[in-house]
């Protein structure tokens, strides 16, 4: 009996140590996707608005796991669990797909992509299903080129983005809207994209533009839109946390 007793207390001592070890492998890969998409990684959007993930603030609301998909349009068709963080590439995710292909054909020799189970080019396929071998790589690569690949990426959504805004300047022009009234100047700058309460202004403006202007300039001010979309889930998402609290 004493000796069946051990062996029950030994066994029940194993499973728990196996549930922990689980545990700890699917919270050390939830840290690592968070991370992966982040904003000093891979700068995923996602359904909270943050680009950068706090561990401890959505472990701390619920969520449990992070899925990755194409696009935002695949986000709001899908039917998602509440306790999933869903991420998808944004504009500067493919600008650095860009700079990360330059710097792999630059250093193809001091890189063998077969031990990370990938081949050049990188698509933003690999970047989504298979992360966890980009992620692998990019620990590689941000030893020897990272600040370059980001300042590239940087410079042309900067770019980007100021084309974008002028764009919108010479529609509220032609349309003698003044942007005086919401505290602008004209040319506008990327300063005016700082806070939620200047892009929700802007976009007010841009709301006074007629229907077919808003539709023909949709196209192209597409990445202030998303940006846009994501301070406004940022905005929700910080309230409902609030919320929670109390």
């Amino acid at each position: 009996m004493k000796k069946w007793f051990i062996f029950v207390t030994a066994l029940g001592l194993a499973l728990l140590l196996i549930a922990c070890s689980n545990n700890q492998i699917e919270d050390t890969t939830m840290q690592d996707a968070a991370m992966y998409s982040g904003f000093y990684n891979m700068q995923f959007h996602n359904n909270t608005g943050n680009l950068a993930l706090d561990m401890d603030i959505i472990e701390r609301r619920g969520y449990t796991s992070v899925i990755f998909v194409y696009s935002e349009e695949e986000f709001l068709a899908g039917d998602f669990p509440n306790d999933a963080i869903v991420a998808w590439p944004s504009l500067f995710t493919y600008l650095l797909l860009d700079e990360i292909n330059i710097w792999l054909r630059q250093n193809e020799r001091g890189i063998n992509l077969e031990e990370y189970s990938l081949v050049y080019p990188l698509t933003i396929e690999n970047l989504v299903d298979s992360w966890e071998s980009v992620q692998a790589l990019w620990l590689e690569i941000k030893y020897r080129g990272y600040s370059r690949l980001r300042w590239y990426a940087s410079h042309e959504h900067q770019r980007i983005r100021l084309e974008e805004l002028e764009v919108l300047e010479k529609a509220f022009k032609a349309s003698d809207i003044d942007v005086a009234e919401y505290g602008f100047e004209l040319p506008f700058s990327l300063g005016d994209f700082i806070s939620l309460r200047d892009m929700r202004n802007i976009f007010v403006l841009y709301d006074r533009l007629d229907k077919a202007t808003q539709m023909q300039l949709l196209p192209k001010i597409s990445t202030l839109m998303a940006l846009y979309r994501n301070e406004l889930r940022v905005a929700e998402w910080w309230e409902a946390g609030r919320q929670q609290d109390y």
